[in-house]
């Protein structure tokens, strides 16, 4: 008898006839194993060993997917917002320089930082959705360039677009598809709606920056 030690390590095994096996390498979790002088193993012994056999095949890929979701986001470490607006490392202190993509309450979000500041695309998506919620580009933490938000059924809420944190023009519209409100040459109104219906903000802009 051998006793099997070390979950982790590969199991090899080549199959002469039905129950028939030659172990060329055995591991296990501390089960021990008993083979006829035949290398035959016992009904019971080979029952329990298809069992293991079987997590090996089906259960550890699963494990091994599950924790590849974790390591596909782009920066497992998580930056540090400070007062005027930089972004840290938490454990070097030194401005943060790169994507930080994670999962929070169900809800992803995904931002490009350079040099310590939001720069780049930015994007939201509804909790436990791959329906985009709202995108925007930033420069040094201001909004340049093209911002859409969308209804959870993709249906486009909000377009804009800004120049170096100064809104130029919008369009809103309801989740009919009605055109809900305009500003033009930075001036005018962005009336919001949440998908039932239901008045979510307005804002009032004049010559790009927000009054209200």
């Amino acid at each position: 008898m051998s006793k099997l030690s070390n979950i982790c390590r590969l199991w090899s095994i080549r199959w002469r006839r039905k129950n028939l096996v030659k172990l060329e390498r055995l591991l296990g979790n501390g089960i021990i194993m008993s083979l006829y002088p035949s290398y035959s193993l016992s009904e019971k012994e080979t029952r329990h060993f298809m069992k293991i056999y079987s997590f090996i095949l089906y259960f550890i890929p699963i494990l091994w997917i599950g924790c590849g979701s974790v390591r596909d986001l782009s920066n497992p470490v998580r930056p540090e917002p400070t007062e005027n607006g930089m972004y840290i490392h938490p454990a070097t202190k030194q401005p943060f320089d790169g994507v930080y993509d994670v999962v929070e309450n169900g809800e992803r979000l995904k931002m490009e930082i350079k040099g310590g500041w939001p720069t780049g695309l930015w994007q939201r998506w509804y909790p436990s959705s791959k329906q985009l919620k709202s995108e925007w580009n930033l420069i040094r933490n201001q909004r340049h360039g093209l911002q859409r938000t969308w209804y959870p059924n993709g249906r486009l809420m909000m377009e804009a677009t800004f120049q170096n944190g100064k809104l130029l023009s919008a369009k809103t519209w309801t989740m009919s598809g009605a055109v809900a409100s305009t500003v033009i040459d930075g001036t005018g109104r962005i009336v919001l709606f949440h998908a039932d219906g239901e008045k979510r903000r307005e804002s009032i802009y004049k010559a790009g920056i927000k009054t209200n």
